[in-house]
């Protein structure tokens, strides 16, 4: 049987991961430039570059369930989507770029 979780809950069980990664890190921060008085890392800057991409995917995920791309029997390619042809398309622009969505990617290559 697959696991099908609601949009409710995977926007709320990445919320409460990312609250607990930013506990983490600033906790990791904390020690590094305060206590130890030391310089940051390259690998401080991609956690935290890697935490911002985190928000920045759940920021996008919270539009999605907005718009309705995370009810049950919807799929990567919309099938089972009931909302308005110009939510598709504007779900397409944000996932993958304007013009990826109306086909000039092949003029790029």
């Amino acid at each position: 049987m697959p696991i099908d979780p609601s949009g409710p809950t995977v926007v709320a069980t990445e919320w409460a991961l990312i609250s607990v990664a930013t506990v983490v890190i600033l906790a990791r921060l904390y020690l590094r430039l305060i206590l130890q008085r030391r310089s940051l890392l390259a690998s401080d800057v991609l956690m935290c570059a890697a935490w911002a991409s985190a928000v920045a995917l759940a920021s996008f995920d919270i539009y999605f369930l907005r718009i309705g791309i995370f009810k049950p029997g919807t799929t990567f390619d919309l099938a089972g989507f009931e909302g308005t042809a110009q939510e598709a398309e504007n779900f397409y622009k944000d996932l993958i770029g304007p013009k990826m969505h109306r086909g000039e990617h092949q003029n790029q290559l």
